[in-house]
């Protein structure tokens, strides 16, 4: 796993399709799977399916870009990507796919322009990027709505807290809230959007419903991650200043999205499309910065079991 060869990418592609024509044909896979609305629920037949790898891929890719392109382990590797596949295994052979992996789509493209506004510190391009990115993932899915406060506290941690990055933030917000308002008011619905918005954020019910599965899945979630960032900060300080703020930058991600995934109800287990971005990356920094082997067989072995979980949910 913490080879630094490559062969790993094109693989991926083939563990991606195999699970989504598992879920096709898994015996009670499609009548648990969760609605899909809008233009996604109106595909016919396997072009869902396709849609689903196509989308799949695309992060699972992009991850891998994120990581060759700013450096965020210590040498190229398709590790992370692995793992994420590995994250949301259960959830695309058992639920399928909606909103949410659309929306992880866009957060993973937001990632990549706070990473380039980390980087790149002539610009304000990049922020403005990144705020219209996370504002498009809330607007795709509601129940994400707390990527906005992460926006907002990532700032200070990527190094870009000036009068100028954080109006080139909001602009990007307000920039896409301008285009959803007109799509509302040149079809005639102006006066239902703040109902639509605030009812697809607060149906559903609280995350203590859930499967004693469900819970049990996202405390081994949480603590891996802990295990994780733990490892990460004993090799904080021989870090450059940019990836310092990368990391930290994904750190806080991981945090927003745990108080969003407790505060928010009526989340389904798609969410996890979101949630393993950062977690990915996490993982893979601590299998390839740990040393000790026993220990990494034991965490393995948890993470694996965490990957199967999902499927008794």
């Amino acid at each position: 796993m913490k080879s630094k060869r490559l062969y790993l990418l094109p693989v991926l592609p083939f563990l991606v399709v195999a699970l989504v024509v598992l879920h096709r044909f898994l015996p009670g896979a499609m009548q648990s799977a969760v609605p899909v609305a809008g233009y996604l629920g109106w595909l016919p037949g396997w072009w869902k399916e396709v849609v689903e790898a196509g989308l799949l891929l695309w992060v699972v890719y992009f991850i891998f870009y994120l990581v060759r392109q700013y450096r965020l382990l210590y040498y190229p590797t398709a590790l992370p990507s692995l793992l994420y596949i590995l994250l949301v295994a259960g959830t695309v052979a058992f639920a399928g796919f909606d909103e949410a992996l659309v929306a992880a789509v866009v957060l993973a493209l937001a990632v990549g322009r706070l990473m380039s506004g980390i980087f790149v510190f002539n610009r304000n391009g990049a922020l403005f990027d990144f705020g219209a990115l996370v504002m498009l993932a809330v607007m795709i899915y509601p129940k994400s709505i707390g990527l906005v406060a992460w926006a907002l506290f990532a700032l200070p941690f990527s190094g870009r807290s000036s009068g100028r990055d954080v109006m080139a933030l909001f602009i990007g917000f307000v920039l896409v809230l301008w285009f959803v308002t007109f799509y509302y008011f040149w079809t005639d619905r102006l006066d239902v959007l703040p109902d639509v918005f605030w009812n697809s954020v607060t149906s559903g019910v609280s995350f203590i419903h859930l499967p004693v599965v469900a819970l049990i899945h996202l405390a081994l979630l949480v603590l891996l991650a802990f295990v994780a960032m733990g490892q990460l900060s004993l090799h904080y300080v021989s870090l450059i200043v940019n990836h310092r703020r990368a990391l930290l930058s994904l750190m806080s991600l991981f945090f927003f999205l745990l108080a969003n995934f407790l505060l928010v109800p009526g989340l389904s287990g798609t969410y996890l499309y979101l949630f393993a971005v950062p977690l990915a990356i996490l993982y893979a920094h601590y299998f390839i910065s740990n040393s000790f082997r026993i220990v990494n067989v034991v965490v393995f072995l948890l993470l694996l079991i965490t990957c199967i979980l999902p499927c008794f949910i």
